[in-house]
Formats: structure tokens, C-alpha cells, sequence
């Protein structure tokens, strides 16, 4: 595609050194400004088959060799063809980036593919705002040639704009941040299709060159379907993979009650006292069990592993400092001890008997909590309408 398109701008470009071989004798242009527009054409030319084979050393050799042969005094040239010829030395420089990008891209190397396709887009910016300056000045016989010029650039400035953000994106995923991939492809099918409404003026009778653009912007156009097609593949899979994102919990092998607590041994008692008196549960109680050998992590897992419910109480035990603030928490083992019901056996399995003055962490807010001020009869109810509903407490049980 490129090669084609750079031949067709060669075509166009011998039109305009024509016109100027013809006026040569009215408007006093050398044969040395044609030959020299001659070979920079040929230049462009095989800058899109370098461009094509992605022969980056190729572009780089041909692009030091079109900017060797600019003559010293640019005075002396043409406007027209001093113009032409500069416009052209800028595409061959911005395919000798964008190829550069592209091989950076298959390396894996998104920090050199931005910086290549950022100096790509950049030198497609500069280009079309000498466009806006020189649109008046153009040769109506040359107006073919340069309107296929503006469209190469600003048909590149979209295709590098795309790869130079696609880059930027996988540098922030590297550095650990959030880029919506659904959103990222969206946005770019949006910018791709801007191509449709790049305004271009060309001989009626070049049916070539129509074409030419009309392959080129089905081209973009397909690279837009893909991107959408892409987003949508993935927003499917997400919606799939959420709707089937269920966390499945342990179910208990025990129908004890376990009873997790800090320093507050009146309320231990307290609540120890109310579900055996009350409920008729024997509760356990870590502290009060033997060891049997085991180490502290080990008694606590099989005495929790066969219990099916956990009533935790957090008293303000600890004083903390946050940020110049201070605080009363419950003790970190405690916090633990919660966490680990909650894993293994689910919210629902679990309950928060909090004492009034007592700061709990914010992570805590989904998991029910019931305030007391000094005694937990204050919500004793609560707690035995909550073991009724786990099964914890059988009907026709004594219940208070």
C-alpha cells in the first residue's frame, strides 16, 4: 500500500516538474531545480518500498542521501519545487520513524515505539500546517500533487496517533496502572474513521489515484472494524467472566459457636454465660482449650475448622495513632481471627459485637455489626435471632 501510494505522488510529482519544463523559459526554472525535484521523487518512491519491506536501515540510508543533495542556496530554487521537495524529505523521514516504531513494536519495546511514533506524528503535524501556509500559493496544475501529499500526512498522523497512544497505554499497564483495553480500542476505531473526512482534490480523469484512495481508506476503515470487533469480544468475555464470578465458601463440618475476643474478659464471660444459659450452646472458647502439642495458629485452625459460626467481640483495647489522630481498636489477633472466618466460611457466618468508643477498619463495614454500650444484653436478642437463622439454634431449643 504504501509503495503504490508513493508512486502515484511520483506520478503527480513529474506532472508538476512538466509544468515547470514547460514555463522553463517563461519562468526562468533551471534544468537543475527539475532534475533535482526528478530525483527526489524517485527518492519517495523507494522510500515506500523500503517502508513496505520495513527496511528501516534502507530508510535510513535513503532519507541521509535525500538530505544530503539539498542544494546550499535555496534561494535560487523554485518556490513551488523548494516546497514540493521539502514536504517530500518529511515523509521520507516520517515512514524512517514510523517503520521504526513498528519494528520497536514487534521487539516488545513500548518506551522506543512511543518516542518513534510521537516524532512520526510530529513531523506529520508540522508538515500539514506548512499545508495551511502555502495553500494559496500552489499552482493550479500542481494541486493534484500536493492535495495527495496533505492526505499521506494526515493518513499517517492518524495511524501514528493510534500506535503512539497503543504505546503509551502498555507503559502505564508496565508501571501498574488501570488502561480500559475496551475503552482503548473504542476510542482508537473513533480516530481511525476521522481518515473518511480527510478532504483531498484530484484530476477528474486520474482514475488511478481515486482508486488509490479509496483502497487506502477501506484499509483504515477495516483496521477500525477490527478494533471494534475486538472491544466487543472482550467486553463480552468480561460480562461472561463476571456473571459467573461466584466466591464459593467452605460449608462448616461443625455446628459450634466460636468466640473471638480481645482483653475485655467481663464481656467474654458475659456472652459465654448468655449462650449457655440462654441458647443452650457450649461455646469455644481458644484460650480455655488445651493445647494437645500444637502451636498457637495450629489450635486456633482446628477448633475454628469445626465450628460454624463466629460471634466476634471488639472492645477498645489497643490506643492508636494515625496521622496525629488517636484512636481505641480491638487487638490485631482479633482483626485476624475475623478475617479468618470471613474467608473460610463467609459473611453471613459471621458477627461484629462492637463496644461503643471502639474504631474499626473501614474493610469492616460489610460484615453486620451490632453496637453494645456495657452489656451485650443490650443485643441479645439480635445475636439469638441470628443463630435461629444460621440453624445454629434448633426450633423447640431453648431460646430465652
Amino acid at each position: 500500500m504504501k509503495s503504490q501510494n508513493n508512486q502515484h505522488v511520483q506520478k503527480n510529482g513529474r506532472k508538476t516538474a512538466q509544468k515547470h519544463k514547460k514555463a522553463n523559459e517563461i519562468e526562468n526554472v533551471s534544468d537543475k531545480d527539475i532534475e533535482y525535484f526528478e530525483t527526489m521523487l524517485k527518492y519517495f518512491s523507494k522510500a515506500g518500498v523500503l517502508g513496505a519491506l520495513q527496511d528501516v536501515d534502507g530508510l535510513e540510508k535513503l532519507y541521509i542521501e535525500a538530505k544530503r543533495i539539498i542544494p546550499n542556496n535555496k534561494k535560487n530554487i523554485d518556490k513551488e519545487i523548494a516546497l514540493a521537495s521539502k514536504l517530500i524529505l518529511d515523509c521520507i523521514e516520517m515512514l524512517l520513524h514510523f517503520s521504526k516504531g513498528l519494528k520497536s513494536n514487534l521487539l516488545n519495546e513500548p518506551e522506543k515505539s512511543f518516542q518513534k511514533f510521537k516524532t512520526a506524528n510530529d513531523i506529520c503535524n508540522t508538515a500539514l500546517k506548512e499545508f495551511k501556509n502555502i495553500e494559496n500559493i500552489i499552482d493550479k496544475e500542481s494541486v493534484s500533487f500536493f492535495s495527495t501529499l496533505n492526505f499521506l500526512f494526515e493518513y499517517y498522523r492518524l495511524i501514528s496517533s493510534n500506535l503512539k497512544e497503543s504505546s503509551s497505554n502498555a507503559l502505564q499497564r508496565k508501571k501498574g496502572k488501570y488502561i480500559s483495553h475496551v475503552e482503548q480500542l473504542r476510542n482508537s476505531a473513533i480516530r481511525l474513521r476521522e481518515a473518511n473526512n480527510i478532504p483531498i482534490c484530484l484530476d477528474d480523469k486520474d482514475e488511478y489515484s481515486k482508486d488509490l484512495i479509496v483502497n487506502m481508506l477501506a484499509f483504515v476503515n477495516r483496521m477500525a472494524d477490527t478494533y471494534e470487533n475486538n472491544a466487543e469480544r472482550i467486553k463480552t468475555e468480561i460480562e461472561i467472566i463476571n456473571n459467573n464470578k461466584e466466591i464459593k465458601f467452605l460449608q462448616p463440618i461443625g455446628n459450634n459457636v466460636f468466640i473471638v475476643h480481645g482483653h475485655d474478659t467481663d464481656i467474654l464471660h458475659e456472652l459465654k454465660d448468655i449462650l449457655k444459659n440462654e441458647c443452650n450452646i457450649e461455646p469455644i472458647i481458644l484460650k480455655e482449650k488445651p493445647s494437645e502439642g500444637k502451636t498457637i495458629i495450629e489450635k486456633f485452625e482446628h477448633h475454628a475448622g469445626h465450628s460454624g459460626f463466629a460471634l466476634v467481640i471488639i472492645t477498645p483495647d489497643d490506643l492508636v495513632e494515625n496521622n496525629g489522630e488517636i484512636s481505641l481498636q480491638g487487638r490485631p489477633n482479633v482483626l485476624f481471627e475475623l478475617g479468618w472466618f470471613c474467608g473460610r466460611y463467609g459473611r453471613n457466618r459471621v458477627r461484629i459485637l462492637k463496644k461503643k468508643g471502639t474504631e474499626i477498619p473501614s474493610d469492616l463495614a460489610g460484615i453486620e455489626t451490632y453496637d453494645f454500650h456495657e452489656k451485650l444484653e443490650e443485643i441479645f436478642r439480635k445475636i439469638r435471632d441470628e443463630l435461629k437463622l444460621c440453624g445454629i439454634i434448633k426450633e423447640g431449643e431453648k431460646n430465652g
